[in-house]
């Protein structure tokens, strides 16, 4: 169980997987009573079991910080969900049990997947790719409201709070843009004016050397 962080599964699922591990040691040491480790092992996470148990409601949401951590835990996940999977086929537990602890593990993947896209989201704008930091963002967003909202009303109002600024700076941007834009595209229509008025002028000028050239060989 150490794999797993500190306060990351459910009480129920943690306590339901400490059992298992339990009831594995107990036939162990009824098979080899004269094995001390299969003994050890069992008064281990029996006591830890109890810690379990007595530390209920303490449980505080965490916050993965790196992808290499998301993935290796996602694949501890799937493990967890076969093994749910034979304890119910077993008849290790009911079908509602079953029912409820694949919903707290669904949670849990999910919370995996928000967690990726707020760590990308941070790299992103890490490295000024603010546009693709809101994206990532976006992505977490809108996985939260697609499950429950009122579940995750303080993921959601985090998410708010980073993508605020972000988005205030990338309106500002892009008015810059289409403004600079918009002075191009009228530097743009006033230069041929210009060259147009220069032109004329040169001609004029022309038209009167030529002129004058005329009456001075007259």
């Amino acid at each position: 169980m150490s794999v797993f962080p500190e306060n990351f599964l459910p009480q129920e699922i943690h306590v339901f997987v400490y059992r298992c591990i339990i009831d594995a040691y107990q036939q162990l040491t009824k098979l080899d009573p004269t094995n001390k480790q299969h003994v050890e092992s069992l008064k281990i996470h029996s006591s830890q079991l109890e810690t379990i148990i007595r530390t209920s409601g303490t449980k505080k949401n965490i916050r993965l910080q790196s992808a290499a951590q998301i993935n290796e835990l996602r694949q501890y996940m799937n493990l967890l969900g076969r093994f749910l999977q034979k304890s119910v086929q077993k008849k290790h537990i009911t079908q509602k049990q079953y029912g409820h602890y694949r919903l707290l593990i669904k949670g849990l993947t999910t919370q995996l997947a928000i967690d990726g896209y707020i760590i990308s989201a941070r790299q992103s704008l890490d490295i000024g790719k603010n546009r693709l930091s809101i994206h990532y963002y976006d992505l977490a967003k809108k996985l939260l409201t697609k499950e429950t909202p009122s579940n995750y009303k303080e993921q959601i109002q985090y998410i708010n709070e980073e993508l605020s600024p972000l988005m205030d700076a990338e309106m500002l941007k892009q008015e810059q843009e289409q403004h600079h834009k918009e002075s191009v595209v009228e530097e743009g229509e006033a230069t041929p004016l210009i060259e147009s008025n220069e032109n004329k002028e040169w001609a004029q000028f022309e038209e009167e050397a030529g002129w004058k050239k005329k009456n001075i060989y007259d």
